[in-house]
Order: structure tokens, then sequence, then C-alpha cells
């Protein structure tokens, strides 16, 4: 087996594709949005929590004055509100290259969604 050096310098100009990564506002989604918007990636932040992640586009906006970062809200934990995420994303865009699927919760007691649904599967 060959040891591979990759890093995110070997990752290529994303120029015109379309990125979804949600719970973008901290952590690793925090971290996957700072590196596409180097990489020259339209992004849209799916978070909960709309102000605490403005912060955080701003943040980032210093680093990547150029970047193309939206941010949608979206609740994965009620139904009404991922349609309405949806069908902003379907009328905004002509296409979606890349979801980043990181929003989750852990280790949390039970409890469950607006909907009736585990909070944690």
């Amino acid at each position: 087996m060959t040891n591979s050096n990759w890093n995110i310098t070997n990752i290529p100009d994303q120029k015109g594709k379309v990125f979804i990564i949600t719970g973008a506002s901290s952590g690793l989604g925090k971290e996957a949005t700072k590196q596409l918007a180097d990489k020259n990636a339209t992004i849209i932040m799916g978070v909960r929590v709309v102000n605490k992640t403005e912060l955080v586009k701003q943040e980032i906006l210093v680093q990547y004055p150029k970047s193309d970062i939206k941010i949608k809200h979206l609740d994965l934990g009620d139904l009404v509100s991922i349609e309405k995420f949806s069908d902003e994303i379907i009328n905004e865009y002509d296409h979606l290259d890349v979801l980043i699927n990181n929003a989750g919760v852990m280790m949390c007691p039970y409890s469950t969604t607006k909907d009736g649904f585990e909070i944690q599967m």
C-alpha cells in the first residue's frame, strides 16, 4: 500500500459547483465551508440558527472576500422547514453538485422532533 500525501491543496477549483452543507455554522461544517470558499465554490449553508451563522459567514469572508456563500434556514427536525428549504433551492438554483450531510446530534437524552420522530437515529 502506498502512502498518500493528499491534503486540501489537492482540491481543484470548484467554480460553478454548488454545495449544500448542513450544520455549517461550527465544527466540520464550518471548516468545509472555509475550504470550499477558498476553492471558489458556491456554498449554501443550511442551518438552524441563521444569526449565529451570519457571524461565521462574515469570518470566512474576511479570509475569502470573493466567496459566494448563502445562508438558508434549515431545521432537519421539522419537515415543514425541510420542504421550505428544498423549495427555495429548487427555485434559486438550476443544479446541485454536492450535498454534505454534516448536521446532527449525538448522545442527547431521548426526545422527538416536531413531527414525532426520534431526534437521534
